[in-house]
């Protein structure tokens, strides 16, 4: 086997490791036609066309026919602002599938370059595909789906006690978007494990090098000290600096990694940032709406069939709003720990400045570095409107809060 082909067939197993990573989710987004991970061709078959419409006209036929249900048989028991935002959630809902199918369609050709450029990243660093990655998305599905499952197993047979099964049937068509939410948070979440890992990676090599550059100075200290020939110690001082300057020129390596690393942070804002502003709207949406109806239920406004089990509906519909919660808890803690990440790196970099005394010609590659990790941020955020992180939480709640009051204030 020639040469090339060897370097042909590492860099696509490394590209498969890296496509790997993503597996413990890709069957549940493969049951929706949300995987992004399978390699798209620009033409469209019938395949292609039928894994895109037949979920659109399945959970299409399935919302329109339990809303027609709930309007003719169960809105006239409900008060005016449960039924309202009922009718919103689940046109929103559907709305945001239809988008998320276009997102998935419009860049799933283009994802076998986001993973070359992946393993571009990981061969300049000289870094390897880590196993951490399918463990710690393994775990996140993991929770979510017995999450999911718990809450709303809950929130099905609570329901039913208090307002029988055919208004459990119709309401649970809920649950489907609730697990859409989950998985579309999961995905992007995946993604940010990616540039998380690298961002350590860069953290960590620029560590090792400076450190090494740290010894090999103090080494020269020493030797200054306890060497009695001013000529011998000048002489070793220069050496060791060359030395040193000899690892320098990785510190462009590294800037062009970062660089690279932006470019697919760009890819990932462009082709999440709508599909997470939609569903983090929808999640507003949600937690207002059940806020709502645990408030009523508990003061009772809006009567059951059973009003003494009422308090079983409040509990799982309380159930639901900490669903909505850690799904957007866990999607902005994520994208806070890749920041941290960057953080990091300057703090490494202004440490060792701080601390050690650079030559002004072996500092420069540094430097540059330095500036452009400074004047280029990793920012996850949401169609350019608003970055992903814990501010973005904090403003979250007050709508929450603000939106729910208008709510139990208004008419009945």
């Amino acid at each position: 086997m020639s040469l090339e082909h060897r370097v042909s067939d590492h860099k696509k197993e490394n590209i498969c490791y890296i496509n790997n990573s993503f597996k413990p989710l890709s069957p549940f987004l493969k049951a929706f036609s949300l995987n992004y991970n399978k390699i798209q061709t620009q033409r469209c078959t019938i395949t292609s066309f039928l894994s895109f419409t037949i979920p659109i006209l399945v959970l299409g036929g399935l919302s329109m026919v339990t809303l027609y249900y709930k309007i003719v048989h169960v809105y006239k028991d409900m008060l005016i602002s449960i039924k309202y935002t009922d009718i919103i959630q689940v046109i929103f809902d559907y709305f945001q599938y239809i988008v998320d199918l276009y997102f998935v369609y419009k860049y799933g050709s283009k994802m076998e370059i986001y993973f070359r450029n992946h393993h571009k990243i990981d061969e300049t660093l000289g870094c390897a595909y880590s196993p951490d990655l399918k463990r710690k998305l393994l775990k996140l599905v993991v929770i979510f789906f017995l999450s999911w499952t718990l809450t709303c197993v809950c929130d099905f047979l609570a329901w039913w006690y208090c307002t029988g099964l055919e208004v459990s049937l119709v309401f649970s068509i809920s649950y489907i978007y609730i697990l859409i939410k989950v998985l579309t948070s999961l995905d992007l979440t995946s993604h940010v494990l990616q540039i998380e890992f690298r961002l350590r990676n860069i953290a960590e090599k620029a560590q090792t090098w400076l450190d090494t550059i740290k010894f090999r100075k103090d080494s020269t200290l020493k030797m200054k000290l306890y060497t009695r020939s001013d000529v011998i110690t000048e002489h070793s001082l220069d050496n060791v600096e060359v030395n040193s300057a000899d690892n320098l020129p990785d510190f462009k390596l590294l800037s062009k990694s970062y660089l690279w690393l932006i470019e697919q942070v760009d890819f990932i804002n462009e082709v999440f940032g709508t599909r997470i502003l939609l569903n983090s709207v929808s999640l507003l949406i949600d937690m207002v709406r059940f806020t709502n109806i645990a408030a009523r239920i508990h003061l009772g406004s809006q009567h059951l069939n059973r009003n003494y089990l009422g308090i079983f509906p409040v509990i799982s519909t309380i159930m639901r709003i900490m669903m909505c919660i850690a799904i957007l808890v866990s999607m902005v803690h994520h994208c806070e720990l890749a920041y941290r990440k960057r953080d990091r790196i300057i703090h490494i970099i202004d440490h060792f400045n701080i601390i050690n005394e650079a030559r002004q010609d072996s500092g420069s590659a540094l430097s540059d570095f330095q500036s452009l990790v400074q004047s280029r941020r990793i920012d996850f955020h949401m169609s350019s409107l608003t970055q992903l992180n814990y501010s973005l939480l904090s403003s979250m709640a007050s709508i929450v809060v603000t939106y729910t009051v208008i709510l139990l204030q208004s008419v009945n």
